[in-house]
């Protein structure tokens, strides 16, 4: 990073970022996660886990402006779950940054596509992953977020947490669809445990139209990913693809399905979230709860406003 570059980190506010990933009741750890922001050396570092151990790496050309999060949850019982979230982690960290949700779509479909061709098998337990990641924008303290699949984000604020995901099930497409009313969308939105309808290098089941606008109730090797302008207005709280603003000390949290399998989403306060090490305190108490599943969360947030 060149002087120029320093001078203009040093203009832009300090961002907090910590994360957990624990294997839990597993065999094996299935989960990844990516962090790519600037190190307390002043460095660009990228943070992730490669064969289920943390690994680090200094990333020189990527721009202070800029920071990535990601989880990723390989898909349970599937063949090579770690091998296909870990593949697109590593393309996911060499990547440049990606400025609009436009691009982070185009992104990930291209992402999908060569992972299909290197994992995917044509068979029901052919490999995928899910897929949450949070592009931030230090200088403007906004975020383009893009979700496939069951992890889920979070935003903290007025002291409550704040859905910003909703689970790739059938349930979820059909009603984005219009094939079930929202009484039918709430009683099974209760439901545990419901079944992806798409993961990113697997494809999708059920949610693709044709082009007379019928629906494939088999399997399609597409993956689906709606923005806003995609859907009605009534619904446009459903979109996989947005861009939110994070003010000064508002925590946005990524989490794979480990989080609420143990402990539901009842998530502690975010001013209590924010404190160094309650993440992974959280993340063993899901655990605790009952979780069989891996459990992985990554917290970040820009520092408050100093006091005056």
């Amino acid at each position: 990073m060149g002087v120029i570059g320093r001078c203009i980190s040093a203009l832009l506010p300090d961002f907090k970022t910590e994360a957990v990933s624990l294997t839990g009741l597993r065999h094996e750890n299935q989960d990844n996660y990516l962090i790519i922001a600037q190190g307390s050396d002043g460095q660009p570092k990228a943070r992730w886990l490669r064969d289920a151990s943390a690994a680090e790496e200094t990333r020189a050309s990527w721009p202070s402006r800029w920071i990535r999060l990601a989880v990723l949850d390989g898909m349970g019982g599937h063949t090579h779950g770690r091998e296909i979230a870990e593949a697109a982690v590593d393309a996911l960290r060499r990547l440049p940054p990606c400025q609009s949700t436009f691009k982070q779509r185009r992104a990930v479909v291209d992402l999908h596509r060569n992972l299909l061709r290197q994992f995917g098998t044509g068979q029901a337990n052919s490999p995928g992953t899910t897929l949450v990641w949070a592009e931030i924008d230090r200088l403007r303290r906004r975020c383009h977020l893009l979700h496939l699949g069951d992890s889920r984000a979070w935003l903290g604020m007025n002291d409550r947490w704040h859905p910003l995901t909703h689970d790739h099930t059938l349930a979820e497409f059909g009603y984005r669809d219009g094939r079930i009313d929202p009484s039918a969308y709430a009683a099974e939105s209760e439901r545990r445990n419901q079944p992806l309808a798409q993961a990113l290098g697997h494809g999708t089941w059920g949610v693709i139209m044709d082009a007379e606008g019928h629906e494939s109730f088999g399997f399609a090797p597409e993956i689906r990913l709606d923005a806003m302008h995609d859907l009605s207005p009534s619904l446009q709280g459903h979109a996989d693809l947005r861009t939110i603003d994070l003010p000064r000390g508002t925590p946005l949290i990524l989490a794979t399905d480990g989080l609420w399998s143990g402990i539901g989403c009842d998530l502690p306060p975010p001013t209590e979230l924010m404190v160094p090490g309650a993440i992974g305190d959280l993340a063993q108490t899901a655990i605790d709860a009952g979780s069989t599943d891996n459990t992985t969360l990554i917290i970040g947030h820009f520092d408050p406003e100093p006091a005056s």
